[in-house]
């Protein structure tokens, strides 16, 4: 069983790695392989204008996720304690918008609690509260994972 602290850590750890936003991955090391399969399978999110900056990503060897990949990855890989088992960790393969109907427990953010690991929530977008008013999330192309006020990014549920 996983805690919610775990989770903000893992988190934590990847804003410290730097990983870079992959859109449909879930917490893989950047390869060129990757790279093609993900243009294939989402052209409009892999086009040409971007491939220079994929590519610095592989050089660099980071590790790349999406938001809800950021979550994904932590269940699928046992908090880092193994390799990517697919929808292993009681967690299966959905969306951000799947991932919080997941959730046993939810509130409206006017009400969220100062516990970490808690996840937050907006209309297809997921992030990880870690605490003191602060959100880690992988937030797109152009920012990675990154360290963000709660207040200033319209979440709507915890």
């Amino acid at each position: 069983m996983y805690t919610g602290e775990q989770l903000a850590q893992w988190a934590e750890k990847a804003l410290a790695m730097q990983a870079r936003y992959w859109y449909g991955t879930c917490w893989y090391r950047a390869t060129e392989d990757l790279r093609k399969r993900k243009a294939k399978q989402y052209p409009a999110h892999y086009g040409t204008a971007r491939t220079a900056v994929y590519r610095q990503h592989i050089a660099q060897g980071r590790m790349v996720c999406d938001c809800v990949g950021l979550i994904k990855g932590f269940f699928w890989t046992g908090n880092g304690g193994h390799g990517q088992k697919y929808a292993s960790g009681n967690c299966p393969d959905v969306s951000a918008d799947g991932m919080l109907r997941l959730c046993a427990v939810t509130g409206n953010l006017r009400a969220l609690p100062e516990k970490r690991g808690l996840v937050l929530w907006r209309k297809g977008h997921i992030g990880v509260y870690v605490g003191g008013g602060w959100a880690i999330e992988a937030r797109g192309f152009a920012y990675g994972v990154v360290r963000t006020r709660v207040a200033e990014r319209g979440w709507q549920k915890w």
